[in-house]
């Protein structure tokens, strides 16, 4: 009650610290990191291989060798492990102790060169999805005429 008292006989002084609060509020509002989940540096990354459709395992596994061999030549990478299924597949790289890159930016720069493999879409797991597909962004065209989505 002393609070609402002070408040009504120091009008302007409450208006004034109100002000004031909204000011700091736009201050830290702009200058604090945005990010809901920020990015993390992990001790292994993960890329996941989606073959096109009717893909056997062989084939499969022909890809998820090279993704393999291509990871494991990375100066970070400490051992590579992989896992082949029918028409799909995934290659953890475990991260040397001592590494030069975070490995966000490890992802960044092999991700250009993994997608230059034909007939297979190679991604790493993002580390600050919350499932689907594990890539940052993710859009799907959906319709009842398949021409029209190409």
């Amino acid at each position: 009650m002393s609070t609402l008292k002070w408040t009504l006989s120091h009008r302007w002084s409450a208006v004034v610290g109100g002000i004031i609060s909204f000011a700091l509020t736009i201050v830290l509002f702009t200058t604090l990191p945005a990010t809901f989940q920020p990015d993390q540096d992990q001790d292994s990354s993960t890329a996941t291989i989606e073959m096109v459709p009717g893909t056997t395992l062989d084939d499969t596994k022909l890809v998820v060798r090279r993704v393999a061999d291509f990871l494991g030549k990375q100066p970070d990478v400490e051992s590579v492990y992989s896992r082949a299924f029918v028409g799909n597949g995934r290659v953890t790289a475990i991260f040397k102790e001592k590494k030069a890159k975070k490995s966000i930016d490890f992802e960044r720069s092999l991700a250009p060169e993994l997608a230059k493999i034909p007939d297979a879409r190679v991604s790493f797991r993002s580390n600050n999805g919350w499932g689907g597909s594990g890539r940052d962004l993710t859009v799907t065209l959906g319709g009842d005429d398949p021409a029209l989505l190409t």
